[in-house]
């Protein structure tokens, strides 16, 4: 064990990407969580950005 100190840094994961295949049912069900939303907006014909606020989030990770 070392006698210098170690500095820590408080790191968080900030962005998810979660591909679904229909936003707005995907929107739906988060909703009924109760969960409000802060932003949604379409950045290309492929991609949608829909985010709910952030220091809300505590998902638990589901097995695929």
């Amino acid at each position: 064990m070392s006698s210098n100190p170690v500095n820590s840094q408080n790191m968080k994961l900030e962005v998810v990407v979660l591909p679904v295949s229909d936003v707005d049912r995907s929107k739906d069900f988060y909703k009924t969580l109760g969960w409000r939303l802060d932003a949604d907006f379409v950045t290309s014909e492929d991609f949608r950005v829909v985010q709910p606020p952030l220091e809300s989030i505590a998902l638990p990770h589901p097995s695929l």
